[in-house]
């Protein structure tokens, strides 16, 4: 997945730790609404990585929502929907929790609240 500050970054890229991965659009309410619950938790849970990736978008769309956001977490642009194509069907957002085998543990559909994720990891 290319990501939006540059670079980019796999799923297997985390293997070895716990990763959220947050499927969005730039056009998703929810979506947007989410987004300063995952830089929080990002700040306050460094072992665990945080990943979004813009799905369904337009690509300038997805930039300029990152921009404006100004996430402390990983932002990437899904060019091929690869990586949508790779998990089971779902509206937006949706956010995958994966262990540290590459196991998908956790599927929440809708909208995330710094509360939903610090319950996980209690």
């Amino acid at each position: 997945i290319p990501l939006l500050g540059g670079g980019s970054f796999r799923t297997s890229d985390a293997r070895g730790t716990v990763l959220i991965l947050n499927l969005w659009a730039s056009w998703c309410l929810e979506c947007r609404e989410e987004f300063p619950a995952f830089s929080e938790f990002s700040r306050e849970n460094p072992d665990i990585a945080v990943v979004g990736v813009a799905v369904n978008d337009q690509r300038g769309d997805a930039e300029s929502f990152w921009e404006e956001t100004e996430s402390d977490f990983v932002v990437g642009y899904d060019t091929t929907q690869r990586l949508r194509d790779s998990y089971p069907g779902f509206g937006l957002p949706v956010t995958f929790i994966i262990d540290e085998t590459g196991t998908v543990i956790h599927q929440l559909e809708g909208g995330v609240t710094i509360e939903d994720l610090e319950s996980l990891f209690r």
